[in-house]
């Protein structure tokens, strides 16, 4: 985790703390043979930060690395019938259910849709896995779902919107 974001979430106060783990952290990154980040908004982050562009990698959660050559993955029928779970559309969400994401807007929009019989499906663990498996049994649109990572591509298939 990056030291901006621990203070961003409230996980740390601002304070000797975080600016000696930033420092560290800097240091860190200078030093790196590569950064690898989730996405544009962290390759942003760690170029304001004062790292070359050129060392940082974006690979997004749930990429699956492939040779050219390999083949598609095998539809799993259990995992899709698990995921749709007899809603007419899905909204899926791969990832890290950590301390960053609009959760409460999610859960909004889930009291919204309740009745509208779309689905909003979860896959993965984060800080925020064990409370909202508490709160998502309130919604029949919701469901928090851990796959293994054989499954994930047969996951994606699985949903209308990712």
């Amino acid at each position: 985790m990056y030291p901006d974001m621990a203070v961003g979430g409230a996980i740390v106060e601002p304070g000797l703390l975080a600016r000696i783990w930033e420092k560290m952290h800097r240091w860190a990154l200078r030093r790196a043979a590569c950064v690898i980040v989730l996405g544009e908004d962290m390759k942003n982050r760690i170029r304001a930060k004062g790292i070359n562009a050129a060392k940082i990698e974006i690979v997004r959660d749930g990429t699956e690395i492939t040779e050219d050559s390999a083949d598609a993955p095998v539809l799993d029928r259990e995992v899709i019938r698990k995921i749709r779970s007899g809603f007419r559309f899905v909204l899926l969400h791969a990832g890290n259910l950590g301390f960053y994401g609009a959760w409460g807007t999610l859960l909004a929009a889930a009291r919204e849709l309740t009745l509208e019989n779309i689905g909003f499906v979860f896959v993965g663990e984060g800080a925020h896995a064990t409370p909202w498996r508490r709160k998502l049994q309130e919604f029949r649109t919701w469901i928090l779902a851990i796959f293994s990572g054989e499954q994930d591509s047969v996951g994606a298939c699985a949903a209308d919107v990712l």
